[in-house]
């Protein structure tokens, strides 16, 4: 339900521009506050199904492996957006 609620949240973030001015600071705070939700949902699930997946004492080096894992990703994930916004845009560095 989370991701759903998410992805609803993300996507009234980019139709937001189509509304008024006046509406958008009000759609923004919605959708900040949905944001808020969601991601406490999010973690406290992930913490479960960390304890479900570790061992009787691993807990924390499953967590650990997870969150690098997580890092190391968001890390590409920004690198690689360096890289192709200037030939997406048409903008040079």
């Amino acid at each position: 339900m989370a991701d759903v609620l998410g992805n609803a949240v993300i996507a009234v973030d980019l139709i937001t521009p189509l509304f008024p001015s006046s509406a958008r600071i009000y759609l923004f705070c919605v959708s900040s506050f949905i944001k808020s939700v969601v991601g406490v949902a999010l973690s406290s699930t992930k913490n479960i199904i960390s304890l479900n997946m570790a061992r009787v004492s691993n807990t924390a080096d499953v967590t650990a492996k997870e969150r690098s894992q997580e890092n190391a990703v968001t890390l590409l994930a920004l690198i690689l957006t360096v890289i192709t916004l200037p030939y997406i845009t048409g903008n040079t560095l």
